[in-house]
């Protein structure tokens, strides 16, 4: 089990067979494109340019618009699509980011990216996975674990609340013992 596969089996039972289910097509919201978006900027700018695109406006109510339009979704195939408001937006969560000390303490300290988690949950036997955002160096004294997250609100009482309705104490909760699990010796 997963993070994501346990929050669509919140939803309901058959949230979660319609999510194992290869054949039904995953919707990523505009809200995780962007949390995927800024994640990249953050950890590994490098490979922006590979994985995203920016969607340009098309006119589709004219034939010129809608050939370049089918030419844009053909070419962004595989690609993390955002539009440019989007984009101005995440280029101000990272300014923002990277005017920060404490967060950048441990930007700069990440030394592993997307490391994957495989445990056995020791209550329920139940195998899990999951991927942290980011590990600094074992061996450093700072040793730590990193997962980004983005809100729409800042202030305590808004992100306390996001936090919950997004379950993010499951993934937290889920990564910190995974990774003891898997990792710690």
């Amino acid at each position: 089990v997963s993070y994501s596969s346990l929050k669509n089996f919140r939803i309901s039972p058959q949230h979660y067979m319609n999510y194992l289910d290869p054949e039904v097509e995953k919707k990523r919201t505009p809200a995780m494109i962007e949390g995927s978006v800024l994640d990249l900027l953050l950890l590994t700018p490098e490979l922006v340019d590979g994985k995203v695109m920016i969607s340009p406006k098309f006119d589709r109510r004219t034939k010129q618009g809608k050939e370049d339009f089918a030419a844009f979704v053909e070419a962004s195939k595989g690609k993390l699509v955002i539009d440019e408001e989007a984009i101005e937006r995440i280029f101000k969560a990272v300014e923002s980011v990277h005017r920060d000390e404490d967060a950048m303490y441990y930007l700069d300290r990440v030394k592993k990216t997307q490391v994957p988690l495989l445990w056995k949950d020791p209550v329920t036997g139940l195998k899990s996975r999951g991927f942290v955002d980011g590990e600094s160096d074992p061996e450093d004294q700072d040793y730590f674990i990193l997962d980004l997250k983005k809100a729409a609100d800042g202030s305590q009482n808004k992100f306390i609340r996001q936090a919950y309705d997004l379950d993010y104490h499951l993934q937290c909760g889920g990564y910190t013992l995974g990774y003891k699990r898997q990792k710690f010796r």
